[in-house]
């Protein structure tokens, strides 16, 4: 099971697995979109935050990138998914979401540092 993780309207993670979104395979100009469908762009996912038609997935207010947080063949719980802080401490296994020119991507800490 993968899970994965975008940025609602409200700026909040949501975690999801792909069976609760609606695939709507690669994005076209010419169909409407709901809130909850999620298309190809690209070589990426986009979740639609709402009713959208004829605007690009890159449009962030109105789509959200699915970045993979987590993939597991069993139960185990999600670890902590973090912005990446100005101060603080990670762990091994805390994930970061970074945004940079209106891509999100998400990495794995791997050990314990300090910020």
């Amino acid at each position: 099971m993968a899970t994965y993780a975008y940025t609602n309207l409200s700026g909040n993670y949501v975690y999801v697995d792909l069976s609760e979104l609606n695939s709507m395979g690669p994005w076209s100009a010419l169909t409407s979109y709901a809130a909850n469908d999620y298309v190809s762009y690209g070589n990426s996912l986009y979740v639609a935050l709402g009713t959208v038609a004829g605007v690009a997935p890159t449009t962030t207010q109105l789509w959200s990138t699915l970045a993979l947080v987590y993939g597991t063949g069993g139960a185990s719980p999600l670890p902590p998914l973090h912005t990446l802080p100005s101060a603080g401490t990670l762990q091994t296994g805390d994930l970061i979401l970074v945004e940079r020119g209106g891509i999100r991507y998400s990495y794995a800490v791997s050990g314990s540092f300090q910020l």
